[in-house]
């Protein structure tokens, strides 16, 4: 029971302690600050210790970093996106011509039907207009 009280307890002071850090990084913000000197400012004058300034200034350049990584992995979607585009297009564009020829060739074979229609029957039946409406 005291082992899992022990556990129970390292556990909450360390969720705590990452909730600080987080806390502590997203209010330090890198592009809210016009110059250099007023980050230095911020970093030295608060009521952390230096060695956790020097942590908390590499967990900044880690926030760069990591920056720079999400903006390339949004290029990167972007441009998966952008290729997403152009297949769909294209495959509208494929789509539309199989309907053009579907339709083509459905009109050539009811032409075709109508033509063995006609030709079913003794050439002494057969009209000039019969055979006129099967070649149209």
């Amino acid at each position: 029971m005291v082992l899992r009280r022990r556990m129970l307890f390292g556990f909450v002071l360390a969720l705590l302690a990452g909730i600080g850090i987080y806390l502590r990084i997203w209010s330090i913000d890198s592009n809210n600050f016009s110059a250099g000197g007023d980050r230095n400012a911020l970093r030295y004058e608060s009521l952390v210790s230096s060695s956790s300034s020097a942590c908390l200034s590499g967990l900044t350049s880690f926030g760069r970093e990591f920056e720079r990584a999400n903006m390339e992995a949004m290029d990167e979607s972007a441009e998966w996106r952008m290729r997403y585009d152009v297949e769909v297009d294209r495959s509208r564009q494929i789509q539309d011509e199989l309907l053009k020829v579907k339709a083509s060739l459905a009109g050539a074979s009811r032409r075709f039907g109508i033509l063995q229609k006609v030709s079913m029957q003794p050439w002494y039946l057969i009209s000039s207009f019969q055979l006129l409406a099967a070649a149209s």
